[in-house]
């Protein structure tokens, strides 16, 4: 992945994972209690599924085209690599 589209996912993976977003996400898993175990799950989960969708967004809108194997599986090695962090966002939400 060029410096360009990395610098925009890492862009798009600080803005969803900013307080006010992930309170809002925590918001929605409190509507889902009855039929989750865990909160925190809920919205990591949550994330990981608006930041990959957000990261084909990003492909289509700026180079016109279907993200490649390569590509997705570099997010997910950033994903991977920033996962404590998110999760560590969202306990701090929930802690609220």
């Amino acid at each position: 992945m060029d410096h360009r589209l990395l610098g925009l996912f890492e862009s798009l993976i600080d803005n969803y994972s900013s307080p006010d977003q992930i309170r809002l996400f925590v918001k929605a898993a409190q509507d889902f209690k009855p039929y989750i175990k865990s909160e925190g799950d809920f919205v990591f989960g949550w994330l990981m599924g608006v930041l990959e969708a957000g990261f084909t967004g990003l492909i289509f809108s700026t180079e016109k085209r279907a993200p490649t194997k390569e590509e997705l599986g570099e997010v997910h090695s950033i994903l991977k690599r920033r996962g404590i962090e998110l999760i560590n966002r969202i306990n701090k939400e929930i802690m609220r």
